[in-house]
């Protein structure tokens, strides 16, 4: 605030000085006390603006600005020195330079605009691009969806009476992330409001809730927070980090962090503004962490970022660095016209129109994907992974694949008499098969089923109640159509005979009942009983022949032309 405050006003008097001397005003001691005092107020007055707005850190901004205050300047030199001849004066010379002002001003507006305009191509070129080669790849052990925002909101704001105020609070943003390895959901306890906040001073503390077991429950980490966003007198982590952040320009929110050991600390990510328009240098971006216990503000450039930090780059510059990339590679002219090349990224992220997940290094990404801007097409053309410590951005292109929106469409048709509503998609690649994997919620936002969708045929399609389920029901189905290229390109389909080892209950599953069983080779697999009747009467013992896909070395999808020696049902 300071440093605005120093080089708006050193600016400022350059302009009233100038404006001195070509006058050549004799003041006298009363005249220069009511000029000091008024110019004074002008000063208290631009610290309360500054306070309250939190105004652009942006070169356009500080030229803007002192404009207004070079108008103020005028008027004040007037006020103290020509009152009596202030009209006669406006009419004459001083309209010149005030009318010269408020053009000078249009002149930077419309210049701003015009750099806005044609540096977006510069902008484009500071983006760290990375060509991507495939999706991550799932084993048979992976479970990559995390739990929908909207179902842990619900359960954390039940989970509030466990601190001794829950009366002062709400429910603050949530923030997934890593603690102690485990992938999490965390959110601050947020005062209601000013009295609140002067009651209690120090917020209780963070809930913490597993983002992959919806079964488990919120756990409340009682650990008093000072600094928090809903706070005030400085004590606003917002304006704490802006005040100790110098000429760069925030974008998003403050997002809560915690550390292994539970201190919980605010990231801020600032860049610095392309020359005189808003536009960032992505190569310019530093990182502002705040302790939530003390205030302490640490600025950093964005690779030197504290290891337990999931998440130094914003949702939201993640959302901006999407449409810069989508838009912009042929410049701001093309991205009207002709369009060549431009794609458009979807809204159907979880934070900010993006979606966060982990990979299989415990990096933090967030995911879109990116549709043509024809309206009549329905389909994506490829999706992005920006790593959220890096800025690294990721783009696979794909071609005749559903997106989101199609996606979500599709799913929430399945139990039109449940209505289920789909949620948080994402992409993964699994068995070689481009998939997407969407939560389905009720309309009081409780997880109730888990479906995977094939992004190239969207009539392999698998929902349960619990991912184990829904995956394994997929993978069986997906090795089941023959009509897909990609997932049966890998398989070798081989006949089978031994003796029944170990087999289990039927498994209902919504189109299926499964039994799983273990020959000799000690090689688990399926049979359909819907398409094999004579399975449901399997034992231990039975010699059993049949003919199983075979992908390296394990057995994918249910097994055909199932027999049972001397066993055959009359049909």
């Amino acid at each position: 605030m300071l440093s605005q405050l120093v080089i708006s006003h050193i600016m400022a008097l350059i302009l009233v000085g100038g404006y001195l001397i070509s006058k050549k005003f004799q003041l006298n001691k009363k005249q220069w006390k009511l000029l000091v005092g008024l110019f004074l107020i002008v000063i208290v007055m631009y610290g309360l603006v500054i306070w309250c707005v939190l105004p652009s850190k942006s070169l356009l901004n500080y030229l803007l600005t002192n404009g207004i205050l070079g108008l103020l300047a005028v008027g004040i030199i007037y006020l103290v020195n020509e009152w009596d001849d202030l009209v006669t004066d406006i009419k004459r010379p001083t309209s010149k330079k005030v009318i010269g002002l408020i053009l000078a001003s249009l002149v930077l507006l419309i210049a701003s605009n015009g750099y806005e305009v044609y540096s977006k191509k510069q902008v484009y070129d500071t983006l760290n691009l990375v060509k991507g080669t495939d999706t991550p790849e799932l084993d048979k052990a992976d479970t990559p969806v995390t739990i929908p925002p909207k179902t842990v909101r619900n359960k954390m704001k039940k989970s509030m009476n466990q601190f001794d105020n829950q009366q002062f609070y709400n429910l603050g943003r949530l923030q997934v992330q890593k603690v102690k390895d485990e992938v999490v959901y965390i959110a601050p306890l947020e005062f209601k409001g000013f009295w609140r906040w002067l009651k209690g001073g120090v917020s209780e503390g963070y809930l913490q809730m597993s983002a992959t077991d919806v079964y488990e429950q919120p756990i409340p980490v009682k650990r008093g927070m000072k600094y928090i966003p809903s706070a005030f007198f400085l004590k606003d982590v917002e304006r704490k980090i802006y005040f100790a952040t110098a000429t760069y320009k925030s974008i998003g929110e403050p997002q809560l962090e915690i550390a292994d050991d539970g201190h919980a600390y605010y990231v801020q990510t600032l860049y610095k503004p392309r020359g005189i328009s808003e536009n960032p240098n992505y190569r310019k971006m530093k990182i502002a962490v705040l302790d939530s216990e003390i205030g302490e503000v640490k600025v950093y450039d964005l690779k030197d970022v504290p290891a337990f930090i999931d998440a130094p780059i914003s949702p939201e510059m993640a959302t901006e660095m999407n449409s810069v990339y989508g838009k912009y590679e042929n410049g701001w002219l093309n991205s009207k016209l002709a369009k060549k090349g431009v794609k458009l990224a979807t809204s159907n992220g979880t934070e900010d129109q993006v979606t966060p997940i982990f990979n299989e290094k415990g990096e933090m990404l967030y995911f879109t994907d990116f549709t043509s801007p024809s309206s009549s097409d329905d389909s994506a053309i490829g999706y992005s992974f920006i790593n959220a410590r890096t800025a690294e951005i990721t783009y696979y292109s794909k071609k005749n694949m559903m997106d989101s929106e199609g996606l979500l469409n599709l799913v929430n048709l399945v139990y039109p008499e449940k209505k289920l509503e789909g949620n948080m998609p994402l992409l993964y690649n699994i068995d070689g098969v481009p998939t997407w994997v969407v939560s389905m919620l009720d309309k009081n936002g409780i997880f109730k089923k888990i479906a995977y969708v094939n992004a190239t045929d969207s009539d392999i399609i698998a929902m349960e109640d619990t991912v184990s389920k829904a995956l394994q029901s997929y993978r069986l189905k997906l090795s089941q159509k023959t009509s897909n290229v990609s997932a049966t390109d890998k398989a070798k389909e081989q006949t089978i005979e031994g003796t029944i080892k170990r087999l289990t209950p039927p498994m209902n599953l919504n189109d299926a009942t499964v039994i799983k069983f273990v020959l000799d080779d000690n090689q688990v697999y399926s049979v359909n009983t819907t398409d094999y009747e004579e399975a449901t009467f399997l034992e231990k013992g039975d010699q059993v022949s049949f003919k199983a896909n075979i992908i390296g070395k394990q057995a994918q999808g249910y097994v055909e032309e199932f027999k049972i020696e001397g066993f055959v049902i009359t049909r």
